[in-house]
């Protein structure tokens, strides 16, 4: 597992890369074979709210990827490579947070 940028796109699919990206191991398992596994997660804000503050959120999101070049990159155009992988999802599992379903952590949306 490694960091990488991302940008979220009206379409629903996901632009993802970082420098130089067309050397990296990532690229290539993705040219041998583009169905891919992709995770965000973070903590909720230390801030008084629904959901308990620090608990853990993901999502994860499962699909195939399209290498394209683009224009504009997600984030820092002088550091992101205008190479990228564009994700198509086709499954959304997203880490819920039901304090009255402590069992069910992922909520599935296909």
């Amino acid at each position: 597992m490694r960091p990488l940028g991302f940008r979220l796109n009206e379409d629903g699919t996901i632009d993802t890369g970082g420098p130089n990206v067309t050397a990296t191991r990532r690229y290539r398992n993705v040219t041998a074979r583009p169905g891919v596994g992709f995770v965000v997660d973070d903590m909720t804000p230390d801030e008084p709210g629904a959901i308990k503050p620090g608990m853990g959120r993901g999502v994860e999101v499962r699909g195939w990827v399209e290498l394209t070049e683009i224009e504009v990159t997600p984030v820092a155009p002088e550091w992101f490579s205008h190479e990228i992988m564009r994700i198509h999802p086709t499954r959304v599992l997203q880490l819920a947070h039901r304090p009255r379903q402590p069992r069910r952590r992922f909520e599935d949306y296909r």
